[in-house]
Parts: structure tokens; sequence; C-alpha cells
């Protein structure tokens, strides 16, 4: 009671997909994209995390063993697919504390139709569905003890749209991390403010101005602003207790300021 939800010690280990992400891009190109995305949240000085790529899965998670059934039935006039059963590798459930983090390349849309439906992968509504995850699995402690981070790759088909998929997997890594969207200036758009999007937080709330297209989604879609790095030293501070665990770092009240005010 009262504890915030985040990973014991600051510390996420990940492990990825032995799969392709897609027809043209290989399992060393994405493995790379992946780990790309996890670094910006390890490099935070002020903040006592660590996001570690401690290797490959058991298999190549596809829609080969990840297979859903279940039943459809109406309900005022809407179909609904109810999901009795999902049979799927021992190394993704959510009881396999032992890989805290999963990383699924979904090469052909199969995993991501058979979870959400027939169409969740539609390759032109990427902005939405090119990037999914889910924590399952949380410790009465009020650590996470397991999260699937899960890439489309009906969605990595040109260089545009892995732009797009390097920026969705760093919002990714921080809602497992357990931040929330921000809440500065999500209608700098929309408001025509003047510089209004720089600075804008990689977790802002509507994912900048990614589109079906791909391509850049904020002005700097690779840098932490201050509310991204503020939110991470507040649920992961360094401390003198554990300053020892995260070498490089500093200590973060005494490197950071406070603002309060009316």
């Amino acid at each position: 009671l009262g504890q915030p939800i985040h990973w014991a010690g600051g510390q996420l280990n990940y492990y990825v997909d032995q799969g392709p992400l897609s027809s043209t891009v290989t399992n060393q190109q994405a493995v790379a994209m992946v780990d790309a995305a996890a670094a910006l949240w390890s490099a935070v000085p002020t903040a006592g995390v660590t996001l570690t790529d401690k290797g490959p899965l058991n298999e190549d998670v596809s829609g080969v063993n990840i297979v859903a059934s279940g039943t459809n039935f109406t309900v005022t006039n809407e179909q609904i697919n109810q999901l009795d059963q999902i049979s799927q590798p021992a190394d993704v459930i959510p009881s396999a504390t032992q890989y805290p983090v999963g990383v699924i390349f979904d090469e052909d849309g199969r995993v991501i139709n058979a979870l959400f439906g027939p169409g969740a992968s539609d390759p032109t509504s990427c902005e939405f569905n090119g990037v999914w995850f889910w924590i399952d699995n949380v410790n009465p402690d009020a650590t996470i003890a397991h999260a699937i981070l899960l890439l489309n790759g009906l969605c990595a088909t040109n260089a545009n749209m892995l732009a797009m998929m390097s920026f969705e997997m760093e919002r990714t890594f921080g809602h497992i991390l357990n931040l929330d969207h921000a809440q500065v200036n999500p209608g700098a758009l929309q408001n025509e403010e003047p510089g209004g999007t720089q600075g804008w937080p990689v977790m802002q709330p509507i994912s900048g101005v990614c589109g079906s297209t791909g391509s850049l989604c904020i002005p700097e879609p690779s840098v932490l602003h201050s509310d991204d790095i503020a939110a991470l030293n507040r649920l992961y501070p360094i401390t003198s207790a554990n300053l020892s665990n995260f070498p490089g770092k500093q200590l973060t009240a005494a490197n950071t300021i406070s603002i309060q005010g009316t």
C-alpha cells in the first residue's frame, strides 16, 4: 500500500526473440533497435535504472507457437471474440519470471491477430499498432515480475516506418518502467504555439505527429527531455544506499532541483 509499482532495484532484464522482425529486417538489426531504445533510459545519470539485454529467448516466437482458441458471439449487433485459451512458449507466459521482459518480433502479424483479433496488425495503422506491450505479473511488494514488448513486423517495411517504430519502442520501455503519459503541451500543434513542440517529452500523450506513413514523430525523437527525466528520477531515485549499484551515476537529490509554486 502506497508503494509505486516499479522494477526491483531499478534492474530490468529483457530477452529477445530469435526470429527476424520482418522480411527486410534481420534479427540482428531488430535487436540493435531494441537495445538503442532501452539504452535511452539507462543513460539518465540521476535515475537508478539499468536496462540490460540478457540474450535471446529460447525460440522464434511466431504465429506457429502462439495460438489462441475461443468462441465468437454477438452482443447488441457487435461481434465479440472471447479467448478461452492461449497456447504460447513457456518463456513468454506471465509466470516466466526468469525472463522478466520478453521482446517478441511478429514477422507477419499473426501473433497480434491471434491475441487481439483478425486485422489487429493492419499495416495501415502502424502509428497505433506498430508496438504493443503489457505488464502481466506484479509481486505483492509492488515490484514488477514480468512484461512483454511486441513489435509488428508489418510496420517495419521501410526507413520511415522503422524511425517511427524506434520512437514507439522508446515510449514503450518508458511504459514498461511504469511511467505514464506526460501532460506537457499535449495540444502544442492544435494550439499553434510558437516553439510549442520543442522539449516535447518522449512520453507525451498523443505520440507526437506519428502517422500511417511513419518517419519522425517529435522534433527530437531520441532525446529524453525534462519531464521524462523528472518522472524517472522520482520513481527510481539514486540515493546513498544504492549509489554503488550504478557506477558513474549521480545522487538524484544533489544533482536536480525542485520547483514549487501556485
